[in-house]
């Protein structure tokens, strides 16, 4: 029982946030780089996922071109679908030496990939039906595609940025 209330308490204050965001995400795009950057160092780990997934939600609701009068419940759901699963990917954090592991860990962890996956795609089943409450199927596929995409351009920042780290640590006397 505990647990609903932390998740009915958690999406209550995601919204509040998301609505608080929402008002600077323009201004965002409006900053350089550097600005950018400044910004999100003063931020704790929990407030950059935070802005990060008001960013998406609000890139999202953009790209889908909804009608007014759907938004609010798109944004209801989407919010839910989101924690669901960025509660399935912190229970299996991925692992970064992978060299360093013993045999058996490795299995464990090539195990743990698979029920991520599993659980990933009851989710995302069960959001497709909830998502076509209010949107149509063709829009439901497009909103896939289109997380594929944000998680692909993602993707690559890290590794760009990743690099970059990577080259300034062995330019440092």
């Amino acid at each position: 029982m505990k647990s609903i209330h932390t998740i009915i308490f958690t999406i209550a204050l995601f919204f509040v946030h998301t609505w608080a965001m929402a008002q600077n995400i323009e201004q965002w795009h409006k900053l350089d780089s550097q600005q950018r950057k400044e910004i999100l160092d003063k931020l704790s780990p929990a407030e950059r996922m935070e802005l990060f997934r008001n960013a998406i939600l609000q890139e999202v609701v953009k790209k889908m071109n909804l009608p007014q009068d759907k938004i609010h419940d798109f944004t209801e759901i989407y919010s839910e679908y989101q924690l669901k699963i960025h509660a399935v990917k912190e229970a299996y954090p991925m692992q970064e030496n992978l060299d360093e592991l013993t045999e058996e860990e490795a299995k464990k962890i090539l195990n743990n990939s698979f029920i991520v996956s599993e659980k990933l795609l009851e989710i995302r089943k069960e959001y497709a039906k909830k998502f076509q409450t209010i949107i149509s199927t063709h829009k439901v596929i497009e909103l896939f595609h289109y997380e594929g995409r944000i998680r692909k351009r993602i993707m690559e920042r890290k590794i760009k940025y990743n690099d970059a780290d990577k080259n300034n640590k062995n330019m440092k006397p």
